[in-house]
């Protein structure tokens, strides 16, 4: 379990630039998880990550308004351009439970020399629902944490992709392996 990390200041911190009133909650094993990333290394290890029931809410969303997912998930999820191509999305199951953050997405903006260049405001609903996302500490790039993760990883390309480490360079968008 994440339980130390979980405590850690720098986790309390990090979640509060992220989620308006940060929730403490428990992920038990089995729960599927989706993330977005540049690649997929990116995309399977982070801290922030959706639960399946607000993936629905992203894929109704995205139909209902006629946009990508992945154009939908950074609208609720305030993921700012800048900070995240979002063209790769993993999907995994944990292997042990695990503590979390939860709560609503914070509105995020991008400065350049007092300008804003870039603001996502998180005031979309979809079905009455406000979109919450998961900070799950731990879950960091070269953390021991991927013995938490199943070694089955579905990964859905949704541009052409550079990933050439996993074979996935020139892949089509929407592509789904296993």
């Amino acid at each position: 379990m994440n339980e130390t990390d979980f405590n850690d200041q720098k986790h309390r911190t990090d979640v509060a630039k992220g989620i308006v009133a940060p929730q403490p909650t428990s992920l038990q094993a089995g729960t599927r998880l989706y993330r977005f990333g540049d690649t997929f290394e990116k995309a399977k290890s982070g801290t922030w990550w959706i639960s399946a029931k607000q993936f629905a809410i992203i894929d109704g969303y995205a139909s209902e308004k006629g946009i990508p997912s992945t154009h939908a998930a950074r609208l609720l999820a305030s993921v700012l351009h800048s900070y995240s191509t979002m063209r790769v999305m993993v999907s995994v199951r944990l292997l042990t439970d695990l503590r979390a953050w939860t709560g609503l997405s914070r509105p995020q903006q991008r400065t350049y020399e007092g300008h804003v260049l870039e603001t996502i405001d998180t005031t979309q609903t979809f079905a009455g629902s406000k979109f919450h996302q998961l900070y799950v500490p731990g879950l960091e790039l070269n953390s021991q944490s991927f013995r938490w993760l199943s070694d089955k990883v579905q990964i859905t390309m949704y541009m052409e992709g550079d990933s050439h480490i996993f074979g996935t360079s020139g892949v089509p968008a929407g592509t789904i392996m296993h």
